[in-house]
């Protein structure tokens, strides 16, 4: 890094400012930089303060103008190479999470050290930014900020990125004058000789990062073996959300709870590693989900672990990443193998979601005295949509089937209402674009109401709003079998529409 020399003028003479070489202390760095974020990067918004991670505390978790999410590790003094370790364990751990136990985290830890309280991330988010979807969140991008960096660090940083990662160093030079402190931020240059091979991966969008990753995959002559496992995961985690990123394609079935986040859920991600292979990677929180299942595999299938400390005894508790690496020879070999550990890994995911989901529905069911429906429409759902994908919602139950997008899904919500004894049975936008013909006469025959409000006298116009059917037991027994019916046409139109 250059060295940046500092002179105080009056009126002609020239006094130097004395360099220096650390701040106080990494709190008061960090201090003036909550207070002054703009100091970072333009627009920023700052959302965490010493959020944590299983690597430790991070020190500044921000969002950019973007809507991405952004991490900052500070140093009082020079960066090292430690430093680069130290951010890129944080961002695995929290890119990991999957976006949904990301923003119930974000929002459980706002509200510390200066940062805005948010109650609700992804209904924060959506409102700052216009965007009801938290996959915008991702790629990360991470900074490092200090007080100048050592030559070593620097090309570490630069061999990152070229290999795609989202890392930047951002470095200030300190003066001391007086009593006071001075900061200069080096701002880096692309000149016109310097040759830019693709755009940085801190601007391109998911549609650019996807191509990105096809385009690795093509040139390692995976990109038949790509598809081919993209396909696995979809046919077997029915609801997965698959996101484009630096690493790879994530996958992930985040299951919610009271904060928002999630205890346990099935996370993968597949990428193209070159010499014609991919790496199918099950995080630790999906391999803790069925040890039972992964063990013979790992006699049979090559395999790699993270951490690698972990080599030896990958399914102790808490289990490692287990990363299996397959050429299309070996895959041919074991994708049978591979599909029935993913399906019990979605199955056992399931399993625990559903417990999970059901007992906080009937414990808010028993405290509005609305049992008595709640729990035979949970077992109509359950046996109409075949196994749905259920989460915990702080007004009820969410069930879900959808295709490899949003672009068809039968999705609806089972809870209390605010009458004793009644209940919600709430089917979404998606759910009734589906069938509307179906919707049709019940809307005659049973209570309901929309979202939004004022749509109640054209519920079925284009866009057409969510329809919420309130029952309580006597009208339930009147109704059950239009609304089994109903709940049975829009999963044969989703099954049909996915086909």
């Amino acid at each position: 890094m250059d060295e940046v020399k500092l002179w105080a003028l009056q009126g002609e003479r020239a006094s130097r400012v004395q360099p220096s070489s650390a701040m106080d202390s990494e709190l008061r760095l960090e201090e003036i930089l909550v207070k002054n974020p703009e100091m970072l990067i333009p627009d920023l918004t700052l959302v965490g303060r010493q959020t944590s991670t299983e690597g430790g505390p991070l020190d500044l978790l921000g969002v950019d103008s973007d809507g991405r999410l952004v991490l900052f590790e500070l140093k009082r003094g020079r960066l090292s190479r430690d430093a680069v370790a130290q951010i890129i364990d944080y961002a695995s751990d929290i890119e990991s999470m999957g976006v949904d136990k990301l923003a119930g985290h974000i929002a459980e830890q706002s509200g510390a050290g200066g940062i805005e309280k948010i109650e609700n991330f992804h209904e924060w988010h959506a409102g700052k930014f216009g965007e009801d979807r938290l996959d915008v969140l991702l790629p990360l991008r991470m900074f490092l900020v200090g007080l100048g960096v050592d030559d070593r660090t620097q090309r570490v940083v630069k061999f990152l990125k070229g290999k795609g990662m989202n890392i930047s160093l951002l470095t200030f030079q300190g003066f001391t004058q007086d009593d006071k402190t001075l900061l200069a931020r080096h701002m880096p240059v692309e000149t016109k000789e310097e040759p830019v091979s693709r755009p940085s991966r801190n601007s391109l969008s998911s549609a650019e990062m996807q191509e990105e990753l096809l385009r690795r995959a093509k040139e390692n002559d995976a990109s038949d073996l790509l598809e081919s496992v993209r396909a696995m995961f979809r046919e077997n985690w029915s609801g997965s959300r698959e996101t484009p990123g630096a690493m790879g394609f994530s996958i992930g079935l985040p299951g919610r709870t009271p904060a928002g986040g999630s205890t346990r859920h099935a996370y993968g991600r597949i990428a193209p590693v070159g010499e014609g292979r991919v790496v199918i990677v099950f995080y630790g929180r999906s391999v803790d989900l069925c040890h039972e299942q992964f063990a013979p595999l790992l006699d049979e299938i090559r395999y790699g672990i993270w951490p690698p400390v972990r080599q030896n005894n990958p399914l102790e508790n808490p289990a490692a990443e287990i990363q299996f690496r397959v050429n299309a020879a070996e895959w041919a070999a074991h994708k049978d193998k591979l599909s029935a550990l993913a399906r019990a890994v979605y199955d056992a995911y399931q399993t625990l979601q559903s417990a999970e989901a059901s007992e906080r529905l009937f414990n808010m069911a028993r405290a509005s005295g609305s049992n008595e429906v709640i729990k035979p429409a949970l077992d109509m759902f359950r046996e109409n949509w075949r196994n749905p994908n259920e989460s915990y919602h702080r007004l009820g139950l969410e069930l879900k089937h959808a295709s490899g997008s949003d672009a068809a899904r039968a999705y609806a919500r089972i809870g209390p209402e605010g009458t004793a004894g009644s209940m919600e049975m709430v089917f979404y936008r998606s759910s009734v674009e589906l069938c509307r013909e179906q919707f049709v006469p019940l809307l005659n025959e049973i209570r309901y109401q929309t979202w939004p409000r004022d749509r109640k006298d054209n519920p079925l116009e284009d866009p057409q709003p969510e329809i919420q059917f309130l029952v309580n037991a006597d009208e339930w027994a009147e109704h059950k079998a239009k609304l089994s019916a109903l709940t049975r046409a829009v999963y044969e139109a989703y099954q049909a529409s996915y086909s």
